[in-house]
């Protein structure tokens, strides 16, 4: 009879030994399921954070470029800047002491070519040399096709005939 209490006393303490283990084994496969998940949540963490980096860099990139746009937009003319372009330069050749007299403006109405002007200016040698020096720094490139200066004989004075095509000019597009 001792032996049997003694098997039976053994073989519970087999049963609760495999118990154990077993519930060892269970809780250690449902930490490494919880574990992973984790690292999942982690990822999807990073990755979030990344994205909401990305989309600020990206909100910072585009308020710069709004910026640059509005720069490159003061640079260039429309159709509907050409005129008050040439009363600009009409006002500052009177401020600087030059008349300035367009003989001609081409604007090419299907909009392949950029506006040409030809104008002439009168006024003392040095007024006529400082206002193309202005038309080489005026924020607007112009290219000139020609510049020729001349002594006016009849005022004593000095005339200038110029050609020029402003570059920095916006064709429209056909809608």
């Amino acid at each position: 009879m001792k032996t049997k209490k003694l098997i039976i006393l053994f073989l519970i303490i087999i049963l609760i030994d495999a118990a154990a283990a077993f519930l060892w084994f269970y809780l250690y496969s449902e930490i490494e399921k919880k574990q992973e998940d984790l690292v999942g949540i982690a990822n999807a963490l990073a990755f979030s954070g990344a994205n909401a980096k990305n989309l600020k860099l990206l909100k910072n990139q585009m308020e710069e470029e709004i910026g640059s746009r509005a720069k490159l937009d003061e640079v260039f003319l429309t159709k509907k800047d050409v005129v008050p372009f040439i009363e600009y330069l009409e006002k500052t050749g009177k401020d600087i002491g030059v008349s300035v007299d367009f003989s001609s403006v081409k604007i090419d109405e299907i909009g392949k070519e950029k506006p040409r002007f030809q104008f002439s200016l009168k006024g003392k040698f040095e007024n006529i040399y400082r206002f193309i020096v202005l038309l080489e720094n005026v924020r607007y490139q112009l290219i000139f096709d020609n510049i020729s200066i001349s002594k006016d004989g009849d005022k004593g004075g000095w005339e200038a005939n110029v050609g020029a095509m402003l570059v920095s000019y916006e064709i429209e597009k056909i809608k």
